[in-house]
């Protein structure tokens, strides 16, 4: 099919589409209504409210369709939004940019579409409202008037939207003008216990709520007109001006600094400052939003024990003999403290640790001394300290670095080591040691990043781990032979228990399919949910249509259990395609879950609650 090129402004429209949070959202009535008043009124069995984002179209409301996207080179709305009145393919099969396309040789089947294109007050096409039919068609001029005034309605919605948004851009900086729109905001912005300005590109503060002005001691009138950098103590103000220099200038989308800040009568409170900047469309800052806690309490106690630290080190980095004649003293304070406080010769062999080597290793501080760093953590980890201990004494500086620790009872821990190179008489006799415990840290990191993985409705993995997963899992088919086996799942019926028994029903019932699928699934190498009642099952196995089958036949009985919700029995089916990837193939994971998704479209077709396998040799 002829691939439309891009809309006018694409990178403008493309900016607006997302900042109005249409994309990837649940229904809404208020465009679900639109789109069954017009299926209705023109007498058409699909209607769609089409969204074209950079590489896809995605629909915001549906009627008789079931996919949720395609690619955006197959979608007839692409062509749409260049013109600008309603565009109008009376047969598909007979229109060279479309006869070839997958939506008309494949399922649903078009023959028959009509788009008006969805503008925002700029200008921008969005997308479309679109009717479609299997059969060839062709509307008459009271059909396209009403579809042109549906289109309104929807324009009318987008064009809310899109005021809500520019009020948050606009009125100099502040959210006077949003205040019935941005309840919840404010009410969040005068209740948080945390600090909050709006502060303007040139650094003044528009408005801050009262707990800012608790930290610093002023009132939120006499705070208003200040400018963020002369809140911090004039030593600070190089380090904060900086970064928000490179926030202002795209380098980065947020920072986090701890800075000290003025309050009444000269003291000064230490605070945790986080500051992210909101940009137009012509890229400039428009205002920044910064978030201010109190951590005074936190940096004292930590000012007493990185003074400790600081006294350690000091006296870590005394000479050997020095450090033999103060041992028993020092052996006694370094043992109290949750660091692991060694020091080793320029052979990387051990002269003293402390009591917090026992944990990380299962032995007294006595039984590491004479060791060396390969006896003391094996060969691999040693060499990557050795590697640091060398640039560290060539240099004559310390350096720093982290290493995952295995301790004796199997689990996994993360030091952030520090080396101090021992210079004596102009010579390099060893190194002090001190590794910190970071775990914690690094734990939160990774729990982090596993959230940005995971579906919060059914605590599987979602899309981006699917794309991330995917290709690791073919690569690995590669190496080692066999099939990979790539399930598709959509329930049938899901819509009807949300109409009837309402969405918390229905979240209910992903959560319960989502736990039949892992109990269905015991080998498989991922399930994980794509969006609304879509899923998706990486198998391995070592046959081919036979085994695929068995999983498939075992996921929709699975499925076709009743479900009990609200006190009744609730029965939902589902439909399943299947995609072989064989070894070597060299197809890519975007085709092979492509075909997964054509084949649970065909399943569909045939009737639904059935399965249909493609494999790259059938």
């Amino acid at each position: 099919m002829k691939i439309a090129p891009p809309a006018p402004n694409e990178e403008e429209r493309l900016a607006l589409l997302h900042a109005l949070d249409l994309l990837d959202t649940p229904p809404e009535p208020v465009f679900d209504l639109i789109t069954r008043m017009t299926a209705e009124a023109i007498g058409v069995p699909m209607v769609l409210v089409s969204l074209i984002d950079q590489h896809r179209q995605w629909f915001k409301s549906r009627v008789g369709w079931e996919i949720s996207e395609t690619p955006r080179e197959h979608a007839f709305c692409a062509h749409c939004i260049l013109g600008g009145e309603i565009l109008q393919v009376p047969d598909a099969l007979q229109d060279e940019r479309f006869f070839d396309s997958p939506l008309v040789t494949g399922a649903p089947g078009v023959r028959f579409y009509a788009g008006a294109p969805l503008r925002s007050t700029q200008g921008f096409a969005l997308g479309s409202l679109c009717v479609l039919d299997s059969v060839p068609r062709e509307l008459s001029a009271r059909q396209l008037a009403l579809l042109q005034h549906a289109a309104q309605l929807v324009n009318h919605e987008i064009a809310r939207r899109e005021a809500t948004v520019l009020v948050r851009e606009t009125s100099e900086f502040s959210l006077e003008a949003g205040r019935d729109s941005e309840a919840r905001f404010r009410a969040v912005f005068e209740g948080a216990a945390m600090g909050i300005a709006l502060v303007a590109p040139d650094g003044r503060l528009v408005e801050a709520n009262q707990a800012l002005a608790r930290i610093v001691g002023h009132s939120t009138d006499a705070l208003a007109g200040m400018y963020l950098q002369d809140l911090s103590t004039p030593a600070d103000r190089p380090a904060e001006l900086a970064l928000r220099h490179e926030l202002a200038a795209g380098l980065r989308s947020l920072y986090s600094l701890e800075t000290r800040y003025l309050a009444q009568h000269g003291a000064t409170a230490w605070v945790n400052l986080t500051v992210a900047a909101r940009h137009g469309n012509d890229g400039k800052v428009r205002y920044f939003i910064a978030i201010v806690e109190n951590i005074d309490e936190r940096k004292q106690a930590q000012a007493a024990l990185q003074a400790l630290q600081q006294t350690l080190e000091q006296q870590v980095e005394q000479r050997t003999h020095e450090l033999r004649r103060a041992h028993e003293q020092l052996q006694t304070i370094t043992d109290q403290l949750p660091a692991m406080i060694g020091y080793f010769d320029e052979g990387l062999r051990y002269r003293f640790a402390n009591d917090a080597y026992r944990a990380a290793l299962g032995k007294a501080p006595r039984e590491v001394i004479g060791l060396t760093l390969a006896e003391t953590f094996g060969p691999d980890k040693a060499a990557d300290i050795a590697r640091h201990a060398e640039r560290a004494g060539r240099e004559r500086k310390r350096v720093s670095f982290e290493i995952p620790l295995t301790y004796p009872d199997g689990s996994l821990h993360y030091g952030e080591v520090t080396l101090i190179p021992d210079i004596t008489e102009n010579r390099l006799a060893g190194f002090h040691s001190i590794v910190h415990d970071i775990t914690e840290r690094r734990l939160r990191e990774q729990a982090s990043e596993l959230e940005a993985r995971r579906d919060p409705l059914t605590d599987l993995p979602n899309r981006r781990a699917v794309r991330e997963r995917l290709p690791e899992a073919m690569a690995l088919t590669d190496r080692h032979g066999g099939v990979l086996d790539v399930f598709f799942l959509d329930l049938d019926g899901f819509k009807e228990v949300n109409d009837t028994l309402g969405h918390e029903c229905g979240d209910l019932l992903l959560q319960e399919v989502a736990r039949r699928l892992a109990a269905l699934l015991p080998q498989a190498d991922l399930i994980a949910r794509l969006s609304g009642d879509e899923f998706v099952a990486i198998v391995h196995d070592d046959a081919a249509h036979a085994q695929a089958e068995i999983i498939a036949q075992r996921i929709l009985a699975g499925i076709a259990e009743p479900i009990p919700l609200r006190g009744q029995a609730v029965r939902v089916r589902a439909s399943v395609g299947v995609s072989l990837y064989r070894a070597g193939t060299g197809t890519s994971a975007t085709n092979v879950l492509r075909m997964a998704d054509m084949m649970m479209y065909e399943a569909k077709r045939a009737g639904k609650n059935q399965y249909r396998v493609h494999s790259e040799d059938s």
